[in-house]
């Protein structure tokens, strides 16, 4: 009979979901959720006692002309929109803010100019709005990855609340 120590112990692969820009998921099942990110920001939401997990990848701050989506545009595409919405829909699933664990993605600057460009901005004004809404609900997150030049590929363990990182070399747009 082999020793414990020698059987390979392998975790069950999880259903991949891929989450696009814009997209938020609530969910309390067992998956792994992949996106990718620029600028953009994503943040995780996980209730250890739960297990509920959740997702949002916010592209921009917040709506133009007034800081209220268009009809007709995906509000989960702005950071002021998605985070608040997230937080409910978390809730309404079972979460539980006491037990929530926060973490905080991208945010990066790929034109290298952030100071003079306001397309260069949004990464940063991103993560800014992140926190900022997330202590105004006496919340912050416990772990965070943002800001620098490289994007980052995104893959959330819904069932334990992991996230692991991957930074994209050259991910940086071409300018003529």
């Amino acid at each position: 009979m082999p020793e414990l120590a020698a059987i390979p112990c392998r975790a069950p692969r999880l259903p991949r979901r891929f989450l696009a820009p814009g997209g938020l998921l609530v969910i309390a099942g067992p998956c792994e959720v992949i996106t990718i990110l620029g600028p953009c920001v994503a943040v995780t939401f996980w209730c250890r006692r739960s297990r509920v997990a959740a997702i949002c990848h916010a592209m921009l701050p917040v709506a133009p002309a007034g800081g209220r989506p268009a009809a007709g545009t995906a509000r989960w595409k702005y950071v002021s929109e998605a985070i608040p919405e997230m937080l409910t829909r978390f809730i309404r699933k079972g979460g539980r803010p006491p037990s929530l664990e926060i973490k905080l993605f991208g945010g990066a600057d790929l034109l290298h100019d952030s100071a003079s460009s306001p397309a260069g901005q949004i990464g940063p004004r991103n993560v800014q709005l992140v926190r900022e809404l997330l202590a105004e609900r006496g919340l912050a997150a416990i772990a965070s990855d943002v800001g620098g030049h490289a994007g980052r590929k995104l893959v959330f363990n819904t069932l334990t609340g992991d996230v692991d990182i991957k930074r994209l070399p050259n991910s940086a747009p071409l300018l003529a």
